[in-house]
């Protein structure tokens, strides 16, 4: 259903947003790659170096996955960023729900800009 939201142009990719996009990025993927991330990969490092050093790697990774040449530094603040809020709340959600409203801001502000 895309009678609710907006479609638009990025560059020459015509893209139509349903519920099934903003789903996915505000809610399904933060969920997913905070697991990933900070569950995971970085609770895999942190068995063989010391904690920044887990913490840098997991953001090495988490910026190269997204496969965004240009988007790489901002991604890898976004993933010591997201890292240290794990960290220091000890809370998987407290970065989940940074990680989305990250997302929906971002994807909100490129479709935004298509509009103006």
């Amino acid at each position: 259903d895309t009678s609710v939201l907006p479609s638009g142009q990025i560059g020459t990719v015509k893209l139509t947003v349903n519920r099934q996009h903003m789903t996915g990025v505000g809610i399904n993927t933060p969920i997913v790659e905070e697991v990933l991330f900070r569950r995971m990969i970085y609770a895999g490092c942190r068995r063989v170096c010391p904690a920044a050093a887990a913490a840098v790697a997991s953001a090495a990774v988490f910026s190269l996955v997204h496969f965004f040449i240009l988007g790489i530094p901002s991604l890898f603040v976004m993933g010591i960023l997201l890292q240290g809020v794990f960290l220091r709340r000890n809370n998987l959600w407290c970065a989940i729900i940074l990680h989305s409203l990250i997302n929906v801001l971002s994807f909100s502000i490129i479709l935004t800009k298509e509009f103006i």
